[in-house]
Order: structure tokens, then C-alpha cells, then sequence
């Protein structure tokens, strides 16, 4: 039984918060990959249905907040990562190690949950105080949402009063972003950056001056960007489904939605097509700034199909 299964049983009904130790990075993710998809569904009160031994459905509504430590993350999506705190932490040095007794801890989190109670009917006016002065650092609607909920619950907790301009304007300065939020935090790319720099820097099978080059290369060479048989390079680029088309005074990359040789460059990855279907890259793809929405018909070395303008 994977992780997520586990977890959603025993929550069940109950909005109780769960603590995960040691979930690291593994060669072999699938458990994490189980954990994270429940917190990402519990992130919106995500439905699950799980079946039982007696072959009846049991619903459970996700409602759980998630601590998790580790060493190493485990592969983080653009969308799990962006639903998350990540708390780095230094090294202890020369400071005392914190007093971690069971019966301190418990009387310290019992003095939490009543502070926590008290303060309760603050808590909208400080999450929305907190979400519109993020939204001025950058932030969008999600990471408004995940951190001024941090803020606002930590403003309960340590302070009697709502929060102040300075107070707003400090943690504000302290969380901005260097960018606009999407789907990514500022540390990682985004889903199509991810996958372009995919596409970009997976190795061909063709030579190249006796090495085999990435189809970043050949994008370049193709364009004219530096010295080469620009035929030769779009002859290669089409084997992949890959096309630069000229119009109305713009070059842009046709990127095939249905394709062998994409397939192979993006197969075991969630980017990848399966059996009947077109290849999720197209999705991703469509997503890169300045790309059009609509597919055209396209021709590549003797075959005729849909693709992404990108």
C-alpha cells in the first residue's frame, strides 16, 4: 500500500495535522510521489476515494496540514513546490542544542493551541492584511495565499494587536520575489522552462564536426546563429519533429504534438505521450511566453501533422 493510501485511511475524516521524518530524495520516488499528491490535494480539500476489502468505495475529504524533514527533497513539481514552505536549516555551531522534552513540548504546544483560540477571530483581517501587502512584492495568489496564512497564524500567536504597517511592510520586504510568482518559486524553474531546456539540451543521435551535439546546436545552427549547413540542421530538426517555420516577418518553432522522436526524448518523464494520445510536452510547451495557442498544420521530411507554435 503506497503512502498516500496509508495516510488518507488513517486521517479518514479528521483535519489533523501529519509529520512525516526522514522523506528524502530516493531513486526510487513512487512513495514520496504518493505523500506529495495527497498534500497537493489536501492544499484545496481535494475528494478521495479509496476502495476497501469489502469492494465499497470510502470517500475522504483531505484537509490535513503537512511538516515534512529531510536531508535532500524529493523531486518537488513546479505546482507541489509552490504549495510548500521550505525552511532551510544552519548548523547548530557552537549554540545550545533546544530543550526537546516530551512534557516541555507538550505544554508548549497546549499554550500554542489556546493562544491559537483566543486570537481566532483576528485571523481574517490579518491573512488578508498580510496576502495584499505580498501581493505588492511579487507574489501571486497561491504564494499570497500559503505564506500570509503562515504569517497571519505566527501574528496570532505572538501578538495581542493587528498587524501594523511596519510589521506588514518588513515581512513583506523579507519574503519579495525577484519575479513575478507562477507556477514556480523563485529558486526553480517553471513547468515550460523545464521543459524546453529539456528538449534543448537532449542529445541527438547525429554528428556534428565527430560528436554528437544537443539540439540547442542545432537550433542554432539552423537559425543561421553560427557557422554550418542550415540545411543539414533543419533536415535534423525535422527528424524530431521539430520545425523553424518564417511568417509574417517571425521565425518560430513548430513543435510536433504527436511524434516519434519527441516521444524518445521525452519518454519516462511527465512530459512523455502515451499510446493514442498526443504528448503532454505540447501542453507545457504552449505555455512559453509569446507562444500561440492554436496548432498548425505542419510538414516534416514526408509527413504532415498538428503542432505547437512556440
Amino acid at each position: 500500500m503506497t503512502g498516500s493510501r496509508r495516510s488518507s485511511r488513517k486521517l479518514g475524516h479528521a483535519s489533523l495535522p501529519v509529520a512525516f521524518d526522514e522523506l528524502e530524495a530516493e531513486e526510487d520516488n513512487r512513495r514520496a510521489s504518493g505523500i506529495i499528491k495527497l498534500v497537493r490535494q489536501a492544499a484545496s480539500g481535494g475528494v478521495l476515494l479509496r476502495g476497501g476489502a469489502d469492494h465499497k468505495g470510502t470517500e475522504f475529504l483531505a484537509r490535513s496540514c503537512f511538516l515534512f524533514s529531510s536531508i535532500l527533497m524529493p523531486l518537488l513539481l513546479p505546482q507541489d513546490r509552490s504549495r510548500m514552505a521550505v525552511l532551510e536549516l544552519d548548523r547548530l555551531g557552537g549554540a545550545k542544542p533546544p530543550q526537546l522534552e516530551p512534557d516541555r513540548l507538550a505544554e508548549f504546544g497546549a499554550g500554542l493551541r489556546r493562544r491559537m483560540v483566543d486570537g481566532w477571530s483576528r485571523y481574517g483581517a490579518a491573512l488578508e492584511s498580510y496576502r495584499l501587502v505580498l501581493a505588492t512584492k511579487g507574489h501571486n495568489g497561491r504564494s499570497a495565499d500559503q505564506f500570509g496564512t503562515l504569517l497571519a497564524c505566527a501574528d496570532i500567536l505572538l501578538y495581542d494587536h493587528d498587524p501594523s504597517g511596519d510589521d506588514l511592510e518588513q515581512w513583506a520586504e523579507r519574503l519579495k520575489l525577484e519575479r513575478p510568482a507562477g507556477d514556480s518559486t523563485p529558486d526553480e524553474e517553471s513547468d515550460h522552462e523545464q521543459c524546453l531546456s529539456h528538449l534543448l539540451t537532449s542529445i541527438t543521435d547525429q554528428f556534428r564536426g565527430g560528436k554528437k551535439e544537443p539540439l540547442g546546436m542545432w537550433f542554432e545552427q539552423a537559425a543561421g546563429l553560427v557557422t554550418g549547413d542550415q540545411q543539414e540542421a533543419r533536415d535534423v530538426l525535422a527528424t524530431y519533429g521539430l520545425r523553424l517555420v518564417s511568417q509574417d516577418d517571425a521565425e518560430w518553432l513548430a513543435v510536433a504534438i504527436s511524434h516519434q522522436g519527441l516521444a524518445g526524448l521525452f519518454a519516462h518523464t511527465h512530459w512523455a505521450a502515451r499510446s493514442g494520445a498526443s504528448g503532454v510536452w505540447s501542453q507545457s510547451l504552449r505555455r512559453v511566453p509569446g507562444a500561440r495557442n492554436s496548432a498548425h498544420s505542419i510538414r516534416f521530411h514526408g509527413w504532415q501533422g498538428r503542432a505547437v507554435p512556440c
